[in-house]
């Protein structure tokens, strides 16, 4: 008798999705799915130029070269869009290069992709935490960075806004400081 394990049993092997066989790109996805439509769509086109460039996508559906029968009718059930993601045609197009790129880069793309996600999370955490509002224009900034230049340099990028929030949320707070007067009694001095 087979074993079965929450995530080898044979009714789930059987109907389990496709970046389900990758756990990086799996978890990747489960995060994906549950940021806002416009962050979405953010994430998507970095995925977009990240399996262009990187991995050269465009080459592997130029190639002479089957995708085999399973991927290609994937490819043609998810043009009916059924799945919420595939709902916007840009977030479409990303799950579909990721589902096209070999299971051996897809383990790659997924971690890294992971990362990009901690990065995102660690710059919510910095606006949530300084009462900023996130902003497009840098979320796509931070993206284009991690993707083209790595998460090293997202990395710095996000420590300069830290450092520049910071700096700005101190001058904008009033900090209260009991100094002793020649009485003894505290006094609050704002400084």
């Amino acid at each position: 008798m087979a074993s079965t394990s929450p995530l080898q049993g044979p009714e789930m092997g059987q109907n389990r999705r496709w970046y389900d066989q990758q756990f990086e790109l799996g978890r990747f996805i489960t995060s994906f799915s549950k940021f806002p439509t416009t962050m979405q769509l953010i994430l998507a086109e970095g995925i977009i130029y990240k399996t262009e460039t990187d991995y050269g996508l465009h080459d592997m559906q130029s190639a002479l070269r089957s995708l085999g029968k399973d991927k290609v009718m994937a490819l043609h059930k998810s043009k009916s869009k059924l799945r919420g993601l595939d709902q916007q045609p840009t977030v479409h197009t990303a799950l579909n290069h990721l589902f096209i790129l070999p299971p051996e880069y897809q383990s790659v793309v997924g971690k890294e992709l992971n990362n990009l996600v901690g990065v995102v999370t660690v710059y919510l955490t910095v606006c949530r935490n300084t009462g900023i509002t996130p902003e497009q224009a840098f979320l796509s900034q931070l993206t284009n960075t991690h993707v083209a230049r790595g998460p090293e340099a997202a990395n710095m990028l996000l420590e300069e806004l830290r450092e520049e929030t910071l700096h700005v949320v101190n001058l904008d707070q009033t900090v209260v400081q009991d100094k002793p007067t020649e009485a003894g009694k505290p006094m609050f001095v704002l400084d």
